[in-house]
């Protein structure tokens, strides 16, 4: 049962990193507030089950860029730069830390700000369920 769960939430993260990527994908600005070029810069956001933000980025070589993310009140709680000479990067941010609430991911760079939410929210633990057997 516990893979069956596992399977589940892999393949619902995968086809929201799809979803995202397919968003970003288009030329035009969506709901989620992309300002950048997205010919320049191509982002993807996620949360993973054990509460890690993982934030996927393809850009030009010759672009400087940053990803932010800001609390409710707006307040940077981490930050990295991307250099000139990375044009894809994989980062994964340990937020087990934070306290549950929404939270902004922000990828910065001369090309514009690309904005994306995410809601942190403690697991809870289901009920196990005991069978004995005679």
């Amino acid at each position: 049962m516990n893979a069956m769960k596992t399977n589940i939430i892999t393949s619902a993260l995968f086809a929201a990193l799809l979803i995202t990527s397919t968003a970003f994908a288009g030329t035009e600005p969506s709901d989620d507030k992309i300002t950048a070029k997205v010919a320049a810069v191509q982002v993807s956001t996620y949360k993973t089950v054990d509460n890690n933000i993982r934030v996927n980025i393809e850009k030009k070589a010759s672009i400087v860029a940053s990803i932010l993310i800001r609390d409710a009140n707006g307040q940077v709680v981490y930050s990295q730069h991307i250099g000139k000479k990375t044009e894809k990067l994989a980062a994964k941010f340990d937020v087990s830390n934070l306290e549950d609430g929404t939270y902004q991911i922000q990828v910065v760079s001369k090309e514009g700000t690309i904005s994306k939410e995410i809601n942190l929210k403690t697991a809870t633990e289901q009920p196990k369920r005991l069978l004995a057997v005679n």
